[in-house]
Formats: structure tokens, C-alpha cells, sequence
């Protein structure tokens, strides 16, 4: 009888101790089975979110490794085509290639700038101030000087650091004309034989710096006669 006892309780301490084996798995190894799952697929998230950013460094490293090279280009660009109207400095110009080859500058008219059309769906001073947007500065020229003074002239303005294209060319005389007396090596000329009016375009991109500059553009004339526009 005590025998069979014995045995009983064994049999109840085994299950016993099957039942906190169980509990323990259920409440303890379970969640930790679970939580590591879970960390599993995270490291796995963060792994592949990393890959994708190391991708994204390599890539800027290499961009950054031109900007020197991209930087150049976009300075050279804003002398061609500057990011405000700047007619001082393009008069300035038209003075000096006048000076080099002999022609008088009479006149030197700057239109305020103007969006190229299909450039932008704004207009007026939103236009031009819209970033990279291409504008247009109409340009009407006048000298006096011989043919080949005018020639030069014309070749030099199409050469000029900023980006000026002319549209078109009127020439008349201007009453003088030029000889050279025989015998001798001093030439007796009028002072200019040509007027020549020329229509040109010069052009801006679009910035939100020179804006403001575009857009409170004002017309003047110098002491010289020369009509241009300052802001």
C-alpha cells in the first residue's frame, strides 16, 4: 500500500514538475523566442535601410567630387547669361569695344527684361524673378563711325563675355566721306561717315537675388547722351 503511494506521488511530482516546465516555456522561453524573432527582422530592416544609405554617401562622394568642376561651369554660365539685368557693366562693355575700334557710341537703350515666350506661365515681374527662368533684354544701339569701324564693332559685340545676339542692322550716311590728299601721309576724313542703329538681345536667368533688381529697373540718360537702365 505504501508502495503504491510512493509511486503516486512520484507520478504527481512528474507531472508537476511537466506542468512548470511547461508554464515556464509559455511565459518565460516563449516571449524571448518571439522578441528575438522580432530583433531578427529589425536588424534585418536597419541592415538593408544602411545598404541603401551607404548607397546614397557613395553617390554624393562622386557628386561632390565634380562640384569644383560644376561650380566653374556655373560661374562661367552667369557671365554669359548673369542672374540680374546688370546693363552698367554691359555698358561698360559697349564703351569699351566702342573706344577699341574707333566708333562713337551715341546710344545705348535697355529694355526691362521679359520672359521668353513659353518660359514660364507668369508674367511680369514674377516671371522674371521665377528661378531659371530665361528672360530677354532688347537692346537698341547707335554709332557713328567709317564701315570698318562699324564692322569691327559688330564682330566685337557678338564676341562680348555676355551672351548678345543682333537681331538687326540699319546704316545710313551720315554726309561725310573720307580721302587721302596725294603726296602725302596725312589722311583728311570727316569725323564719321555711318550711323548705324542696331537692334540686339542680350539675356538673364531667372533668380530670386536679382529679383528685386529686375524688377525696380528704372531708364536713365548719362551726361553723354547714352540712355541705359539702372537699378
Amino acid at each position: 500500500m505504501a508502495f503504491k503511494a510512493t509511486q503516486a506521488w512520484y507520478a504527481g511530482a512528474a507531472l508537476g514538475a511537466v506542468g512548470v516546465l511547461a508554464a515556464g516555456y509559455m511565459l518565460l522561453v516563449s516571449p524571448q523566442l518571439s522578441n528575438a524573432a522580432d530583433v531578427s527582422a529589425q536588424k534585418d530592416t536597419v541592415t538593408a535601410a544602411n545598404n541603401v544609405t551607404e548607397g546614397q554617401i557613395a553617390a554624393l562622394k562622386k557628386q561632390f567630387s565634380t562640384l569644383p568642376d560644376l561650380e566653374a561651369k556655373l560661374a562661367s554660365m552667369r557671365v554669359h547669361m548673369p542672374t540680374s539685368p546688370q546693363e552698367p557693366t554691359l555698358l561698360r562693355q559697349l564703351s569699351a569695344i566702342a573706344a577699341d575700334t574707333g566708333v562713337k557710341l551715341s546710344n545705348a537703350a535697355f529694355s526691362p527684361p521679359a520672359a521668353m515666350a513659353g518660359a514660364t506661365t507668369a508674367t511680369g515681374a514674377a516671371a522674371v524673378q521665377a528661378p531659371g527662368t530665361l528672360s530677354q533684354i532688347a537692346l537698341n544701339i547707335q554709332v557713328n563711325g567709317s564701315f570698318a569701324q562699324t564692322r569691327a564693332f559688330l564682330m566685337r559685340l557678338e564676341t562680348l563675355p555676355r551672351f548678345v545676339l543682333v537681331t538687326g542692322v540699319n546704316v545710313t550716311r551720315n554726309g561725310g566721306s573720307s580721302s587721302s590728299s596725294s603726296g602725302s601721309s596725312t589722311a583728311a576724313s570727316s569725323s564719321y561717315t555711318l550711323a548705324t542703329t542696331i537692334t540686339a538681345r542680350t539675356f538673364m536667368v531667372g533668380d530670386q537675388s536679382g529679383a528685386a533688381a529686375a524688377a525696380a529697373s528704372t531708364t536713365t540718360t548719362t551726361a553723354g547722351g547714352t540712355t541705359v537702365a539702372a537699378s
